[in-house]
């Protein structure tokens, strides 16, 4: 697991939007202080925006190996310099790469889930007292809103946004091709039935206009009708036929009679 990762469960556990309303703002590689007066640099600042939480602001050291967290508590001077500006401080990490007993007890410490979202092995304690919060400085809230802006969105961040954006569209082609594939599949058969059924050869120039025509008045029984039609046509023939017929014989019967005086 890489800083990068932690620094990303950072953003998921205290989001920009939380229950649908702005919450947190969060920057990362935070200066102490503006312009040459910093001294030390911390890996992630959050602020809860919320008035009733108080305007919280704390601070996160990411940690991804046990010689990164030793030297971190042989030398305190990046807490120190952080502590008259912060609320409360702690250690984000992987699992097991911290042991809680090593830590101050106003530190706090957050490893990382599977969910990819971090979760409080010790929650951390308020670096001053509650009753009486110290306003932080205007050069630390400069710093913080510098870093917000220039340096929030890294540039591994972006890659892996760019990257997580690739797989997602990847992933959307790949089941849009499938689909495809199976409606052609769908109408290459259909298509062969068809051929055989009718004995059309459909490879040949046929008039798609009159081809459906002809399919629609088959589908909507008009080919019986005109069958029916037929038929009656016949019958009207033959009855026409014999009473031609009739007449025939009836003028027959009559000439010798009409040539007498």
């Amino acid at each position: 697991m890489t800083a990068a990762d932690v620094c990303a469960a950072i953003l998921t556990t205290w989001p920009a939007n939380h229950d649908n309303r702005p919450r947190y703002v969060t920057a990362f590689e935070v200066n102490n202080g503006a312009g040459f007066s910093y001294t030390r640099t911390l890996d992630a600042v959050v602020i809860d925006t919320w008035p009733y939480k108080g305007f919280t602001i704390s601070g996160y050291e990411v940690k991804v190996s046990s010689g990164d967290m030793r030297r971190e508590l042989q030398d305190t001077t990046k807490f120190q310099g952080f502590a008259n500006l912060l609320d409360y401080y702690s250690i984000a990490a992987p699992p097991g790469i911290v042991k809680l007993a090593m830590l101050p007890a106003n530190w706090g410490l957050y490893e990382v889930q599977k969910d990819g979202t971090l979760r409080a092995k010790r929650k951390p304690l308020m670096l001053h007292d509650g009753s009486d919060m110290k306003t932080t400085t205007r050069s630390f809230m400069v710093a913080f809103t510098r870093s917000l802006v220039t340096r929030s969105l890294s540039r591994e961040a972006e890659r892996a946004a760019r990257a997580e954006g690739f797989r997602e569209g990847e992933a959307s082609t790949k089941y849009d091709l499938a689909r495809l594939q199976r409606e052609k599949e769908r109408f290459e058969k259909v298509f062969a039935e068809f051929q055989e059924a009718s004995g059309l050869d459909l490879r040949h120039a046929y008039s798609g206009v009159e081809l459906g025509e002809a399919v629609k008045l088959v589908m909507k029984g008009g080919l019986r009708r005109q069958m029916c039609s037929v038929r009656d046509l016949h019958r009207l023939a033959a009855e026409t036929e014999q009473l031609a017929t009739e007449f025939d014989r009836l003028a027959e019967m009559m000439t010798p009679e009409m040539g007498k005086p």
